[in-house]
C-alpha cells in the first residue's frame, strides 16, 4: 500500500482527517465518494493507520501498527470487497462476528463499493452501523453515491473525493519508467494510474499514441 498518488491529490481528506483526530471529533462510519483512481481505498488504509500509529506524529509510517498496515496484514483492519460483483449477506454477518468478540483494541473495517452491497446486505450493515460505539471505526468506498442505501449515507459522514488532475498521474507514470509523452496523453485518457499501465500493457493504445503521433507530426 502506497499513499504518494492519495497525498498529492487529496489534501483537503488528510487535513479532515488530521483535524478530527486531534480534535477527539472521529466519527463511527464514514462514506468516501469518488471516481475510479481517487485513492479512496489508500484513504482508507491511510486513516487506519492514524488510528494504530503509536507515534506522536500520526502516521508515522515507520511504527509496527503502521508497517502491518502498508503490508495490509493488521490484524484489527477487516477488508470487504464485492465477490463476483456484488457484497453479499454473508459478508456482513462475518463481519458482524469478528466485531462482535470483545477486544480492546480499536477495530477498523472497510468495505469497497458499497453500492454494490444486495438489499439484504446492505440492510444487514444498517443495523450493524447503528450498533458501532467505542474505538470501532468503518469506511465504506463507492463510485455511485446515488445507489447506496438513503439509511446508510445518513448515518455516515460522507467525504467527497476530487477527480486527480492529470499533472499528478503523468508524473506518477513517468517515476515508473513511461516515456513523457506517452504519459501526457494517457493522463488525458484516464485518471487511473492502474488503468493507464493496464492499456500499456494490452499494447493497443500504444499503437495508437504512435500512428497519432505520425499523423500530426
Amino acid at each position: 500500500m502506497k499513499f504518494d498518488i492519495l497525498l498529492k491529490s487529496q489534501p483537503q481528506v488528510i487535513k479532515l482527517f488530521q483535524n478530527s483526530l486531534r480534535k477527539g471529533r472521529l466519527v463511527h462510519t464514514y462514506l468516501f465518494d469518488g471516481a475510479k483512481g481517487t485513492s479512496k481505498l489508500e484513504a482508507a488504509y491511510y486513516f487506519a493507520a492514524m488510528l494504530f500509529c503509536k507515534s506522536e506524529e500520526k502516521p508515522c509510517l515507520e511504527c509496527e501498527d503502521c508497517q502491518k498496515i502498508l503490508k495490509e496484514q493488521h490484524p484489527d483492519l477487516f477488508l470487504v470487497q464485492p465477490e463476483k460483483g456484488v457484497i453479499k449477506k454473508e459478508q456482513v454477518a462475518n463481519l458482524e462476528k469478528e466485531f462482535s468478540m470483545t477486544s480492546q483494541n480499536k477495530r477498523v473495517y472497510i468495505i469497497v463499493d458499497i453500492d454494490k452491497a444486495t438489499a439484504s446486505a446492505a440492510n444487514s450493515l444498517l443495523k450493524f452501523l447503528e450498533e458501532m460505539e467505542g474505538d470501532k471505526y468503518g469506511i465504506l468506498t463507492t463510485e455511485n453515491l446515488h445507489n447506496v442505501l438513503t439509511t446508510i449515507r445518513s448515518r455516515s459522514q460522507i467525504i467527497s473525493f476530487r477527480q486527480v488532475s492529470p499533472r499528478i498521474i503523468a508524473e506518477e507514470l513517468m517515476q515508473k519508467g513511461v516515456d513523457p509523452e506517452t504519459s501526457n496523453i494517457l493522463s488525458i485518457l484516464t485518471n487511473n494510474v492502474e488503468e493507464c499501465l493496464e492499456l500499456i500493457g494490452e499494447g493497443i493504445i500504444l499503437d495508437i499514441i504512435e500512428l497519432v503521433k505520425k499523423i500530426c507530426y
